[in-house]
């Protein structure tokens, strides 16, 4: 368990400006996240659209340095979880990029989930879909932190 002495000691060492870059990449993820468990797999939703969209951009243009990501891993994977098709290999881009690759393993298992989905997204019955399945689809018990 956590002490509160090192949360602080982990908080001091992340800028102000990425601490707010990373309450917001994880508060759009959860309104995702909560619109899948109200509404249902709907990845071409105008509101699903615009918080993925969102997600992507700010993990894209203001994550300094990249290896913040690891501190955003089940956003990073809820949001790819329902991009578009052409957003792929960016998000592909984004993992592949992080170095060396024993230090990113969060980021890489949550590209499997991501890739395992892309994969199955024309198969089966999209309407019985939603992100815990999506989670478990490997068999494994998948913790994204």
């Amino acid at each position: 368990m956590l002490d509160v002495l090192t949360v602080d000691y982990y908080q001091s060492q992340i800028p102000a400006n990425q601490t707010s870059l990373v309450t917001r990449v994880w508060a759009h993820a959860a309104l995702v996240y909560l619109s899948v468990v109200v509404s249902g797999w709907q990845p071409a939703s105008v509101d699903v659209r615009y918080h993925v969209n969102l997600i992507i951009e700010l993990l894209t243009r203001e994550t300094s340095p990249p290896a913040l990501l690891r501190t955003m891993v089940w956003p990073f994977c809820v949001a790819g979880c329902l991009a578009e098709p052409a957003q792929e290999a960016h998000l592909r881009g984004m993992v592949e990029a992080l170095q060396p690759p024993s230090v990113f393993g969060t980021a890489r298992k949550a590209l499997e989930i991501m890739e395992n989905v892309w994969r199955n997204r024309n198969a089966g019955d999209a309407a019985s879909r939603d992100l815990a399945t999506c989670f478990r689809s490997q068999g494994d018990l998948v913790l994204l932190v």
